[in-house]
């Protein structure tokens, strides 16, 4: 359920601040874990802690705070255009 609400709020962000018109998601399971990978071809953005810690910015604050419930490591890279955000998750189980 975190990983879907992850990327519920991915979606939220690119579609408000993006100004997006392609977004690409990839959800992969291996035996090591689950790695999903949103893309988008919008402005970029890649959150410094600043951006992290604003009251405002609680979209990314759930972000944060959800992969860290779930022991997740979740990465923002700046493409041209567009972002990439890659989650990767190693649960006890799969």
């Amino acid at each position: 359920m975190a990983v879907y609400r992850i990327l519920q709020e991915l979606l939220n962000n690119i579609l408000k601040y993006a100004e997006a018109t392609i977004i690409e998601i990839v959800l992969e399971q291996n035996e090591e874990g689950i790695q999903l990978s949103v893309v988008d071809n919008g402005k970029g953005f890649v959150p410094t802690k600043e951006d992290k810690r604003k009251s405002q910015s609680l979209g990314l604050k759930n972000i944060e705070s959800r992969s860290q419930q779930i022991g997740a490591e979740i990465t923002y890279h700046l493409l041209e255009p567009g972002t990439k955000v890659i989650l990767l998750w190693e649960p006890k189980e799969l």
